[in-house]
C-alpha cells in the first residue's frame, strides 16, 4: 500500500536575495538546504498515475503535480547564461520505491518571461517564471495514487529573519 509520510514544518524562505553576480561555479561554496517543503512518498509497485496536490487551509487546490507531467525542455535561445545554471528538473515519479519531491512554496500560475535570475546558483536555479510564494500557514498534502487518495498535514512557519512575517 502507498504511503505518504507526514512532512516536517518548513520556514519560508526566499531561495536567494543576493542581487549581484552569482559566484562562478568554480569559487567553493556550500550547500544551502533545499528551498521548500520536502515531502516523501513510498510506492509498493509501479502506478499508473500519481497526482501531488497541495491544499491551503481552507481545502483549496493552490499547486498540482503529476506523473503524467510532461517537463518543457530550458530553451537555450531564452536564457542569456548557460542552461547548467539551471535546476534539473523534477518530475513526480510513479515508479515503485521510496521517492522525495520538493514542493518551491510557490503557488500556481505563473506568469511573464521565461529565463534564469541574476541570483542564480550554479546547477540549482529555478527557471522562471513561477507563481506567487504562498504565505506561512496549514496547508494540506494530498497525494492520489491509481484513485486511491492519502493525505497529510503541512505546517509553513514565517522566517524568523524577518519581523512580522
Amino acid at each position: 500500500e502507498a504511503v505518504l509520510y507526514t512532512p516536517t514544518p518548513t520556514v519560508v524562505v526566499s531561495r536567494n536575495t543576493n542581487t549581484d553576480t552569482p559566484l562562478p561555479p568554480e569559487e567553493p561554496a556550500g550547500t544551502n538546504p533545499p528551498d521548500g517543503a520536502i515531502l516523501y512518498y513510498y510506492l509498493p509497485k509501479n502506478a499508473d498515475v500519481v497526482k501531488l496536490e497541495i491544499l491551503d487551509s481552507t481545502g483549496m487546490t493552490i499547486r498540482t503535480y503529476s506523473s503524467q507531467d510532461r517537463i518543457p525542455p530550458i530553451d537555450p535561445q531564452a536564457i542569456t547564461v548557460q542552461p547548467q545554471w539551471a535546476r534539473p528538473p523534477q518530475p513526480l515519479s510513479a515508479k515503485a520505491g521510496s521517492h522525495r519531491f520538493m514542493w518551491d512554496m510557490h503557488e500556481a500560475g505563473a506568469s511573464g518571461r521565461g529565463g534564469l535570475p541574476m541570483t542564480a546558483i550554479w546547477g540549482n536555479t529555478p527557471y522562471l517564471p513561477v507563481g506567487p510564494m504562498v504565505k506561512p500557514g496549514d496547508f494540506t498534502v494530498r497525494l492520489t495514487v491509481d484513485g486511491k487518495t492519502l493525505e497529510q498535514p503541512l505546517k509553513l512557519l514565517p522566517d524568523p529573519r524577518k519581523a512580522g512575517s
